[in-house]
């Protein structure tokens, strides 16, 4: 019998997410490679973010592959940290994703339809329809409250809300460089 041994580490596999549940599972894995295989109907699911706060950040990709995620719904009420992803190392990336009618909400800080605050990169990620709102604390932004790398991105036809300040249609703050973004026809309401 001939027995050999592959040198394989789970980063070096790649997940596909095809359902609601799958998405949802994504934050057992914080450093896994995702793929969205198709497009997810996300109204009627209540969304805990994935990396949830500054202890558990996602280090993996989220690779998107031009699909939408539909109805996204995220309140994370005072823990802070809304968004599809609360907190990304500088590790991860997500790219290629597009979000219709996502409702972000929190009242503690960050609040983005992306992620809440990101260390990684962000890339053609694209928002439409949506709210976030930020009632307690600062931070809210289209694609993320807090970024560092943003590119290829846009927010259209969306509303932000941060009840203290640092809202803004892509990024409330930003920590690195944001390179070919857009917001149109976004509602923008900072301070109290």
């Amino acid at each position: 019998a001939f027995t050999t041994t592959l040198p394989i580490t789970v980063g070096d596999i790649n997940y596909a997410i095809t359902t609601p549940a799958d998405l949802m599972a994504v934050k057992y894995n914080m450093a896994g490679n995702f793929t969205l295989e198709n497009d997810i109907d996300m109204t009627n699911y209540r969304f805990e973010p994935i990396g949830a706060d500054w202890g558990h950040q996602f280090a993996g990709t989220f690779d998107g592959n031009g699909h939408t995620l539909t109805g996204l719904t995220v309140n994370t009420g005072a823990n802070g940290y809304a968004g599809l992803f609360g907190k990304l190392d500088t590790l991860s990336v997500v790219k290629n994703v597009k979000f219709d009618k996502a409702v972000i909400q929190t009242a503690n800080y960050y609040a983005g339809v992306v992620a809440a605050w990101t260390l990684g990169d962000i890339i053609n990620c694209h928002v439409t329809n949506s709210t976030v709102s930020n009632t307690g604390q600062t931070g809210a932004g289209g694609i993320a409250a807090i970024a560092n790398n943003v590119k290829d991105c846009s927010v259209t036809t969306s509303n932000i809300t941060g009840a203290f300040g640092y809202a803004a249609g892509v990024s409330g703050q930003v920590n690195g460089t944001i390179s070919n973004c857009y917001a149109v026809n976004v509602s923008i309401k900072a301070g109290g």
